[in-house]
């Protein structure tokens, strides 16, 4: 089912094929996956009364935390899914945005047990020339490590911890 959110993005509800997925076998060659799990995506929002209509009321979603740069702003809010431990974060625009900051702003979050293991992997897999260009991870207003990868598009990609900083 497809459903557009009071913001215009287009969602996708898709129930789980009940078929036993066929065992893979990995070929050596086969690198293991900086992350396997889907933490967090973040969604430009523009009016966030309307959005909670759409996903606490609608679809039941609640509020387990916002922030912003500084403590006086609140720029993101995280929504918890019902029944379950992923989210959404709202990411609080008041004009238009840009390819440039949409690229930022729409963003998916993957999680990984350890940041500077997985910079290790992200830095072994990125081509010489293009190191330089990495972020070094940093700690989040959320007190959690993170580190964030940018694809050739300006397109941003979120690595993060499960738990505040150790």
């Amino acid at each position: 089912m497809w459903v557009k959110d009071p913001d215009g993005h287009l969602l996708a509800f898709v129930e789980p094929s009940r078929v036993p997925a066929a065992r893979v076998v990995r070929a050596t060659a086969v690198p293991v996956p900086v992350s396997r799990r889907v933490l967090h995506a973040g969604l430009t929002i523009r009016d966030p009364e309307a959005a909670d209509r759409f996903y606490k009321d609608v679809l039941g979603f609640f509020e387990i935390w916002r922030g912003g740069r500084a403590d006086t702003v609140t720029s993101w809010i995280n929504m918890k899914v019902p029944n379950g431990t992923d989210y959404l974060e709202y990411m609080l625009v008041s004009g238009p945005v840009s390819r440039q900051q949409r690229g930022v702003l729409h963003h998916v979050a993957l999680l990984v047990p350890d940041i500077q293991a997985a910079l290790e992997t992200v830095t072994n897999r990125t081509a010489p020339a293009a190191r330089p260009k990495l972020a070094s991870p940093q700690v989040g207003r959320n007190n959690r490590w993170q580190l964030n990868l940018y694809d050739p598009d300006g397109t941003r990609v979120e690595l993060m911890e499960p738990f505040t900083m150790r």
